[in-house]
């Protein structure tokens, strides 16, 4: 081989030896049309219902109420009853007898001010927002995992196709398995992005 030659093979080289970047952005370009992870992790803290906003309006709630009044309404009953007996000079003698009967209605508001200032509520709630907090970001960092795992085993599936029926049997399985976990913690709303039937 000439030196010409040699060189001229050293330039097309190159090109023909495949872009693994390139090779691996084809790949994942399949994918496109499914629901990003973020559409995802929304889907399980909704199905999960364990949204920010929820914890934010019990905050809300418990302000508004130390705003409120304690009612106190009551009715009850009366029965009255006056006797009289007259005795004097000169008239004749005389029984009197009063029944009255009413009802009497009270009503009552109370105002607690000092929980305008702090409310023992407001424990509550924090304790449940953080507590709801923590399993929020568990949910989030388990549908994360579980997604990229399954986008792992898709890209492998394409990029080194399974060499035996085992094989792709089992790499089926387990994009199969993952799915249905996803499908799960979204409450059904993974499958139904995808477009696939349960």
């Amino acid at each position: 081989m000439t030196r010409a030659a040699a060189l001229l093979v050293l330039l097309l080289a190159p090109a023909a030896v495949a872009d693994p970047l390139s090779d691996a952005r084809t790949a994942l370009a399949h994918f496109r049309r499914e629901p990003s992870v973020a559409r995802v992790q929304r889907a399980a803290i909704r199905a999960a219902r364990i949204e920010p906003a929820e914890a934010d309006s019990w905050r809300d709630r418990v302000n508004v109420a130390a705003l409120l009044p304690e009612l106190r309404l009551r009715a009850y009953h009366t029965l009255d009853r006056d006797e009289s007996l007259g005795l004097e000079p000169g008239s004749p003698d005389r029984f009197d007898l009063d029944a009255g009967v009413g009802w009497i209605f009270e009503a009552r508001a109370q105002w607690e001010l000092s929980r305008l200032v702090w409310d023992p509520d407001e424990v509550n709630v924090g304790k449940e927002a953080a507590a709801r907090g923590e399993s929020r970001n568990d949910l989030v960092q388990a549908v994360t995992r579980l997604y990229f795992e399954r986008r792992r085993r898709q890209v492998a599936r394409l990029l080194r196709p399974p060499a035996t029926a085992a094989e792709a049997a089992e790499a089926e399985i387990a994009i199969e398995e993952m799915t249905a976990a996803l499908d799960g913690l979204t409450g059904g709303g993974y499958r139904a992005a995808l477009g696939v039937s349960r």
